[in-house]
């Protein structure tokens, strides 16, 4: 998550109690997050007490295949594509001048 200032806040990503988990996958071992910017599915493997990522994912089709095709009724119910969060843009100097 980001806090003020653009810092990251809250709970790691590999933490166990991140709440942004879209799904537990059906081997017990690998799970589908949403990263903390909101722009991307993230596949992560549980190896001891922590979670790694191997996988990051805009797209549906690309999500499932990263996760071997996981009949998870919380990857079907996934949009086609994860959205770009509403983050003002800059106005530069030369787009000004154009306007």
């Amino acid at each position: 998550m980001i806090g003020h200032g653009g810092r990251k806040t809250g709970l790691s990503e590999t933490s166990n109690d991140y709440p942004r988990v879209v799904a537990h996958l059906s081997d017990g071992k690998t799970r589908v997050i949403v990263c903390y910017a909101g722009i991307q599915w993230i596949v992560q493997r549980r190896q001891g007490e922590q979670w790694h990522s191997r996988s990051f994912c805009r797209t549906k089709e690309a999500l499932l295949r990263c996760c071997g095709y996981d009949p998870h009724p919380a990857l079907a119910a996934l949009p086609d594509r994860i959205e770009e969060p509403c983050v003002p843009r800059l106005v530069t100097a030369e787009a000004m001048v154009s306007m």
